[in-house]
């Protein structure tokens, strides 16, 4: 067969003695390309690659003995190359990318039309150890090869050694030599394919007695020994799965009938009840009556391939599911091959339709343009050698057909192979044109917001104008009452205590009454005025806030009150109290305001008690009933505490309000202003005022004062 046949391969000398391997076979020149043709094509099925190759050699020639997938000089050209370099390695010799390799890129299968890129191959060797021949898988992709892919290459060798054995000519009778060629590589199959993932059998249709080896029997649950020596074909046609019988026995019934190779991948149920997947392979040989007289085959588990595959699909299926849900596509491009893949959804995205078949650039072309530089930049910017592979990019996209305006994020990256080379590009593309239409409403709100806070803003200012004007008048007012009410008023008096002085008998009984009165009058008149001054101050002048010592305030109100507190024969107990940040007139009115009341309102027969105390107080933990404006971590709690008539609680919002009184003018003089400012000025500290009291029990005011005052109000 000189069609098939490279003479003279390029062998070293060192090598020369193992090639006579072959010696005892006649192989070289044998036709049994048909048995290696079935698990050529086998192997194409196993590894998922477009092209097999089996090749045997001596010392002198190198010759193929099956050929898938390629045209002979091709076949010739790599068996005499790196087929005969496969030979005399111990392990696989395996090349992911051929172009990647510097004194093989250059080779005609590489380089020319052919454009090999990947290799695998191991080398056959008879059941003494001698290479004998090589055993390659083929791809024009580049592609990975796992050291699981790698211990099924060498079974398959295996299973060519195996076909080897069956040449031998030992005997001349073809049914005992095929039996008897069976028993002898037993040994050597048991140990390499103890895996159970490739097997073989054969069947004597005139006999219907089928022989295979132990693998085959352990996977069918048949005797070893039974199957050894024939059984009918029925006993492994049962084991195979209820849902695939009718399908294989078809594709069997049609190999028969039309003389043409079986093939079918199907699954059988082991006698432990476990579904295994294998592929089955095999041809009948026919007498010359075109009867069938035998059939010799091969069968391989890819159980752990079927079900990664269909693992794989699940997944793909969920992930696709869930994709579609979050309105997201993903794409794929391996810059070895320069294909692409891009999910429906991914196009839908871009505006294409999900089954067109597109490229890169049909894609970019659908980018916003304002967008499609930025986009482009992105993805080189990602594919750079010297970038960190990342790439999340946003822009827009314009359907074709319907000009809709998309927003969409594109996030991925890249991967590198062994080498550090980037090998693939992949992501996924997200659709996020309701976020975008949310942060446009968004944007559009705050800015109206914006608008409206400026508009009031200016309002504010203008209302801040206008309160700053009224103080002013006030403050005018104020001025007008200090001086101008006033002036009366002291002539008013002047004039009644000198009609008191000059005249009091002229006037008789009644008209000294009625002087009395007016005099009475004009007292409170001229204290009303002076609290109302004072009530007004506090609402327009605010001095800077200086460090006040309030227990030095304190004392020097009391020394202001000394002759009511002798008159009253009051016993004050004043607390160390702590320096805040304040105003000092303003605190010590309070002061003064609040220890005047307790020396005021007290019962008749009852010596007045007053006490001062303070304490620090969190936040955390005042009254639910003091809910200060101003935010400080902590507050000064000073009571004033009496044992006067107190009042009823009831009243608590009312004592705090101008003009206010709960008893009579008779009762207890005063105006009813001065707990409003109390309050006032409690409130110009970002304070809180309040009280407790039950009628005859005396009062207790809390003011509540914050231990962060800043320095100026």
């Amino acid at each position: 067969m000189q069609h098939n046949t490279l003479d003279k391969p390029n062998l070293s000398v060192h090598n020369q003695q193992p090639m006579q391997g072959l010696g005892p076979y006649t192989l070289l020149d044998a036709s049994v390309e048909e048995a290696f043709t079935n698990i050529a094509h086998i192997l194409t099925q196993v590894f998922q690659t477009p092209g097999a190759l089996i090749s045997l050699a001596d010392q002198d020639r190198v010759v193929f003995k099956a050929n898938v997938g390629l045209s002979d000089a091709d076949a010739l050209d790599l068996a005499g190359r790196l087929c005969s370099q496969a030979l005399h390695t111990t392990e696989a010799l395996v090349f992911d990318d051929l172009l990647e390799e510097p004194h093989r890129s250059t080779l005609p299968f590489v380089a020319g039309a052919l454009t090999l890129r990947f290799f695998a191959g191991t080398a056959i060797r008879t059941s003494n150890g001698i290479p004998a021949g090589t055993i390659c898988v083929l791809d024009t992709q580049p592609r990975s090869f796992s050291e699981s892919d790698r211990q099924m290459l060498q079974r398959f060798a295996a299973l060519a050694t195996h076909q080897l054995d069956l040449q031998l000519p030992l005997v001349s009778d073809t049914t005992v030599r095929t039996e008897t060629a069976l028993h002898r590589s037993r040994s050597l199959m048991h140990d390499t394919l103890s895996a159970g993932l490739v097997a073989t059998w054969f069947w004597d249709i005139q006999a219907n007695k089928l022989y295979a080896d132990g693998d085959l029997a352990r996977l069918f649950g048949a005797d070893a020994e039974q199957t050894a020596s024939g059984m009918p074909i029925e006993s492994f046609a049962d084991s195979v799965h209820p849902d695939d019988r009718e399908h294989v026995r078809t594709l069997f019934q049609q190999a028969l009938a039309s003389g043409k190779k079986f093939e079918a991948d199907h699954r059988v149920i082991n006698p432990e009840g476990e579904v295994r997947w294998v592929i089955a392979r095999g041809r009948f040989d026919y007498n010359d009556q075109r009867e069938p007289i035998s059939f010799l085959g091969v069968l391989v588990d890819i159980t752990d391939r079927k079900l990664a595959e269909l693992k794989h699909q699940e997944g793909e299926e969920r992930l696709t599911l869930a994709m579609e849900a979050a309105s997201s596509g993903t794409w794929d491009f391996d810059l070895l091959t320069g294909k692409a893949q891009w999910s429906p959804n991914c196009k839908q995205l871009f505006g294409l339709p999900p089954d067109a078949p597109i490229t890169a650039d049909d894609l970019l072309a659908r980018v916003h343009p304002a967008d499609r530089e930025r986009v482009r930049l992105a993805n080189r910017r990602a594919i750079d050698p010297e970038g960190d592979g990342d790439h999340d990019v946003v822009f827009r996209t314009i359907g074709e057909a319907d000009q809709q305006e998309r927003w969409v994020r594109a996030k991925g990256r890249t991967v590198r192979n062994d080498q550090g080379r980037i090998v693939r590009f992949a992501g996924i593309v997200v659709d996020i044109t309701e976020l975008k239409q949310m942060q446009e409403a968004l944007r559009k709100s705050v800015e109206e917001q914006e608008k409206q806070v400026q508009e009031r803003t200016q309002e504010l200012g203008e209302t801040n104008e206008k309160l700053r004007k009224s103080n002013e008048r006030l403050e005018q007012f104020a001025y007008v009452a200090s001086h101008d009410l006033q002036e009366p008023l002291r002539k008013i008096q002047s004039f009644g205590q000198i009609l008191h002085n000059e005249y009091a008998p002229a006037l008789g009984s009644d008209g000294q009454d009625l002087l009395r009165r007016m005099q009475s009058a004009a007292e409170r008149m001229s204290t009303l005025i002076h609290d109302l001054l004072n009530y007004s101050r506090l609402s327009t002048k605010r001095d800077s806030f200086q460090p006040v010592a309030l227990e030095t305030l304190a004392n020097d109100v009391l020394s202001d009150l000394e002759m009511r507190i002798r008159d009253t024969q009051a016993t004050i107990h004043v607390d160390p109290l702590p320096v805040v940040m304040g105003d000092t007139h303003q605190l010590r009115q309070l002061f003064q305001n609040l220890l005047s009341n307790s020396l005021k309102f007290t019962r008749p027969g009852v010596t007045p008690v007053i006490a001062i105390n303070h304490r620090l107080i969190l936040t955390t933990d005042l009254p639910s009933t003091v809910r200060p404006d101003h935010e400080a971590p902590a507050y000064h709690q000073i009571n004033f505490k009496d044992n006067g008539i107190g009042f009823d609680e009831k009243y608590l919002e009312l004592i705090f309000q101008v003009f206010q009184r709960l008893h009579s003018r008779t009762q207890f003089a005063g105006t009813g202003i001065g707990l409003a400012i109390c309050e006032k000025v409690v409130d110009n500290h970002n304070g809180v005022i309040t009280a407790t009291s039950q009628p005859g029990q005396g009062a207790t005011f809390q003011v509540y004062l914050p231990a962060d005052q800043p320095t100026t109000s």
